[in-house]
């Protein structure tokens, strides 16, 4: 036993409880603690219980603690009633404060003294009251002055009150000839204006009932406003009350009447980002974190959930504090173990607070959590936050989810056209194994298996990149007669979905049978196997895709220009006409190296035996199809084909970047020496 002894030379504040005398109350106190010669304790945590005795040496009516207190210098500070709660029959009397430090005996008792102003407490001077006091409050005697006959006989004289009603024109209401006679006789008969009644108000012959209601009846009928549930046994009808209507259903009836397969309703959760959290030890302030829980309508419900470790769960509280600052109690010193992992209120009930409250509120705001552990040495650390969340039950009238498999309709065609009014219609195809989603203007469709492949050809590149929108450029395989041939498509180029069907490498020469290459050649031939890098013709293994196709794209690199584009309508005539040529004048765009875009016309023109050119394109700059040196790039573009003796073939020349061709008596390959690469892309 360790000898103590202490003072409070700032009186216990018990003086500040408040005149309410239906709420508990909480008084500061303040003490030094001492040893046995005079000085001050060691500072450190100390285990403290008070009490308020009925006398210096009398009976305890209120006991506290023992609570864990930091007492520094020997001073310590408290706040009485705060952990058991204190009322005003604790302090009828005068009372003696004792203090018990640990297991040591109780220190002497200190009589408790009044604040000096809450003396004044004592006198009621300036109240302001509405409703405050009620008769149940006023001694009977205090009226007894008030309510003598002989004091009210002045203002119940009957003269006086006919004088009063002749003024104020209710004379004529306290004549008895004033009033119906119906007033005087009390006659049915003497009523004015008798309602009409059906017959049977006078009969009450059931019969005589307007609108007579339908009995059930054996095997017939179940009645007026019943409906049929099943039959009975012995042959009757099993009758229920009413029908179901839309405007009956409830609104969160959706999964009652789609068996449990779709639903409004929805947990919309929002979890902390930050955790896990240390939780501080020996700390009032504890570990502290905030989220914003969005706007999800009106809720259905609000929940909690918490999961956090501690060495000792019983000396750790967990508040939870709502947008407005309100604070709900989780959990309080309370419980054994190392473990609080809950969902409040559905598995656990809350201490303080009801989360009820907010069932058909928005819980939109911030929501802030207060984890504190009473226990264990300042900067320690022994527990963690694991994980906490605020899940908000909402009913929406925005969003339906399905609860098991959702299937979309199956069908080989459109069930309806695509137009801006069915935006979003969605159904299944089987045949061609994809569902397609309308986007105001046409269905959109998306594979549900992989297309290109060889157990999947598809007809274009085109086709693979609409079905399957993240497809990158590569190897596809597509139709081809009545197999399929292998090509690239170039899924990122001016849009994607190009077939490419010539490629001249840097390294080769660029023609076919010595000739430059030309329309008639690279769709009649296949110049082996393409491989990656080489040059190759796929136009006869690819002739379905380049007929049903309607855009030529032609591309030159050069390796310190970049690469330009030539993209333009494909001309149909060039492929099946045995005859002379000439198309009107087309629009071409050529995109340069560096995105931009030039617009042009020009006319192309075609003949068995002769060149095919093109009038120039107007601009005089870029890409040019040409089949002799006369088609300059100053010629007019609406101006008539000009045959020569050169047979039929399509050269392209890229003016931009410098190149130039010798016709002399036959062409010279100049795109080796330039280093440059060509290709021809459909789609």
């Amino acid at each position: 036993m360790r000898p103590y002894s202490w003072l409070t030379p700032l009186a216990a504040a018990l003086a500040s409880f408040t005149a309410v005398p239906a709420l508990a109350a909480v008084a500061g106190v303040q003490g030094l603690v001492t040893t046995a010669g005079g000085g001050p304790v060691a500072d450190g945590t100390y285990g403290l219980t008070f009490s308020l005795l009925d006398g210096p040496a009398g009976k305890a009516v209120f006991s506290e603690g023992p609570i864990l207190l930091e007492v520094k210098g020997g001073v310590f500070h408290h706040a009485l009633g705060s952990k058991t709660p204190l009322g005003p029959a604790e302090l009828a009397a005068d009372r003696w404060l004792q203090l018990q430090i640990g297991l040591d005996p109780a220190l002497p008792a200190v009589p408790v003294r009044s604040v000096l102003l809450a003396v004044r407490a004592t006198v009621a001077e300036g109240l302001l009251c509405s409703g405050c006091l009620t008769a149940a409050h006023l001694d009977p005697a205090v009226l007894k002055d008030y309510a003598k006959t002989a004091d009210l006989a002045p203002f119940a004289k009957t003269a006086d009150l006919q004088v009063f009603a002749q003024k104020v024109g209710l004379a004529d209401y306290v004549k008895a000839a004033a009033l119906a006679k119906v007033a005087a006789s009390g006659s049915y008969k003497d009523l004015k204006d008798v309602p009409q009644f059906a017959d049977v108000a006078t009969s009450g012959s059931y019969l005589d009932l307007a609108n007579l209601p339908i009995m059930a009846k054996l095997g017939s009928a179940c009645g007026t406003n019943l409906v049929m549930r099943g039959i009975k046994a012995d042959g009757s009808y099993d009758c229920t009350a009413g029908g179901v209507t839309a405007d009956t259903l409830p609104k969160d009836g959706l999964d009652e009447i789609s068996n449990g397969l779709l639903t409004n309703q929805f947990k919309e959760v929002t979890a902390s980002a930050k955790t896990p959290l240390d939780i501080p030890d020996n700390s009032g302030a504890g570990v502290t974190d905030a989220i914003t829980v969005p706007d999800h309508g009106t809720a259905q419900g609000v929940l909690v959930a918490v999961d956090l470790i501690n060495s000792d769960i019983s000396k750790v509280k967990v508040s939870v504090f709502d947008p407005d600052g309100l604070e709900y109690v989780l959990h309080e010193l309370s419980g054994s173990g190392n473990t609080i992992k809950s969902v409040w209120p559905t598995t656990t009930k809350l201490v303080k607070g009801d989360l009820g409250t907010w069932t058909g509120m928005n819980a939109k705001g911030i929501w802030s959590i207060k984890v504190a552990d009473s226990a264990g040495f300042q900067g320690g650390k022994d527990g963690k936050l694991t994980s906490w969340s605020v899940t908000v039950l909402t009913l929406s009238n925005k969003k339906v989810a399905a609860t098991a498999g959702f299937q979309l309709g199956n069908a080989d065609t459109a069930p309806v056209p695509c137009a801006t009014s069915t935006f979003g219609m969605m159904y299944a195809s089987p045949i061609d194994k994809a569902f397609y989603v309308c986007n105001g203007k046409e269905y959109m469709s998306f594979s549900l298996v992989p297309v290109g492949t060889l157990d999947n050809p598809a007809s274009s590149c085109k086709e693979i990149l609409t079905k399957a929108p993240a497809s990158k450029d590569g190897w596809y395989w597509l139709k081809a007669g009545a197999g399929s041939a292998q090509a690239w498509c170039d899924m990122t180029t001016q849009g994607g979905g190009w077939t490419q069907v010539v490629r001249c490498a840097v390294s080769d020469n660029c023609f076919v049978g010595g000739k430059f290459l030309y329309v008639q050649d690279w769709l009649a031939a296949d110049l082996g196997t393409p491989v990656v890098g080489d040059s190759y013709i796929q136009g006869k293994s690819l002739d379905a895709t380049v007929n049903a196709a309607n855009e030529m794209l032609v591309t030159v690199s050069h390796p310190s220009n970049g690469t330009g584009h030539l993209q333009y309508p494909l001309v149909k005539g060039w492929f099946s006409s045995t005859g002379f040529f000439e198309s009107a004048p087309l629009a071409l765009t050529r995109i340069a190296a560096n995105g931009s875009k030039a617009n042009y016309s020009a006319r192309l023109c075609f003949a068995p035996t002769n060149t095919i050119r093109v009038r120039t394109l107007q601009g005089g700059v870029g890409f040019t199809l040409l089949g002799n040196t006369s088609d300059s790039p100053g010629s007019t573009a609406n101006g008539a084909c000009d045959y020569g003796s050169w047979g039929s073939q399509i050269l392209i020349r890229d003016y931009s970047n410098g190149l130039t061709a010798n016709w002399g008596a036959g062409p010279v390959n100049e795109w080796k020496s330039q280093s440059h690469e060509h290709r021809i892309l459909v789609r």
